[in-house]
């Protein structure tokens, strides 16, 4: 993992507490969600940052330049004793890393890379470089747009066949022995029983998965 990759702008999710009530059907009804985390946030600093937004942060590294999208929602209620992040729709296309190369390679997927952030509240990711911020160490959330097929670079990248839709990752460090990526993360799929830990501390003490 790197502490050093450039953010850009802020990504969007939607924020559920944990133990809310089941939404109700009506104008701000989003539907069933696509996908369901659930974690804590541990503030490892010395003072409070102040209220927080939870906040997707898609990457797409296999454009020119690199391009971040999205946008995010107040956290409330139990956070961040205990909270639930829904995704409710898939990333922008803009967002999805092209390893098909528009069509070239057909076997390979379109894949959507998601580091699992906690900002301060208004804050956005330009500058965030040397702000204090949250983020999951050691998982990421993945979109793939087909079924990853063996033997492909989109096989390396996510290290195994998944099936298309989202999976919570966990991240393995590069200077892990069970890592076979030189110098960059490893991944393997989580599950969303998982827990998820965000971290807050000054930025250069993050380690934030370097996965491309």
């Amino acid at each position: 993992m790197s502490s050093s990759t450039p953010f850009r702008v802020l990504v969007p999710l939607a924020l559920v507490v944990l133990g809310a009530c089941d939404p109700q059907v009506g104008e701000n009804y989003k539907g069933e969600p696509l996908a369901s985390m659930h974690g804590v946030v541990v503030n490892e600093l010395d003072r409070s940052i102040g209220p927080l937004d939870a906040s997707l942060v898609w990457l797409n590294s296999s454009s020119e330049p690199d391009t971040t999208i999205g946008d995010s929602e107040p956290v409330s209620g139990d956070f961040p004793a205990g909270f639930r992040l829904d995704v409710y729709r898939p990333p922008d296309e803009a967002a999805l890393n092209d390893y098909t190369n528009g069509g070239e390679y057909p076997d390979e997927s379109r894949i959507g890379v998601a580091w699992i952030t906690a900002l301060r509240e208004g804050q956005t990711l330009t500058g965030a470089e040397s702000e204090p911020y949250g983020i999951a160490e050691g998982h990421l959330l993945l979109y793939l747009e087909s079924d990853v097929r063996p033997g492909t670079a989109s096989e390396e990248l996510v290290g195994e066949p998944l099936e298309a839709g989202f999976h919570l990752m966990d991240v393995v460090d590069q200077d892990d022995p069970a890592c076979s990526r030189d110098g960059l993360d490893c991944l393997q799929e989580a599950g969303f029983d998982s827990e998820i830990e965000i971290r807050i501390d000054e930025v250069e003490q993050l380690d934030i998965p370097n996965w491309s």
